[in-house]
């Protein structure tokens, strides 16, 4: 089940997870089928994710996302800063693979 962000949502794509506001009500229900109107309303509602039934198409695991991000940074770790912006980085994957 992706986690997406509203850009990559789809209209027919189907929630896995209900989406809530950020007092926990519930917006839409786990399995609600997407319409552009719900989109739209989950953008102006300030909502940034959603979970989506199904596989991610062509994506890559957690460990190989870890090692890019490794290989990316291995030249500048040192520099100031650099291991700050590494590790927030790195925290927004894991959310999203969470």
């Amino acid at each position: 089940m992706p986690r997406m962000t509203l850009d990559a949502l789809q209209e027919g794509m189907v929630l896995a997870k209900p989406v809530t506001n950020t007092n926990g009500v519930v917006m839409l229900p786990e399995g609600a089928v997407l319409t552009h109107s719900m989109i739209r309303k989950m953008r102006d509602m300030d909502v940034e994710y959603a979970s989506i039934k199904g596989e991610p198409a062509d994506s890559a695991s957690m460990d190989q996302v870890i090692a890019d991000l490794n290989r990316r940074f291995e030249k500048v770790e040192r520099a100031p800063h650099m291991e700050t912006i590494k590790r927030l980085v790195r925290e927004h994957l894991e959310g999203l693979y969470g």
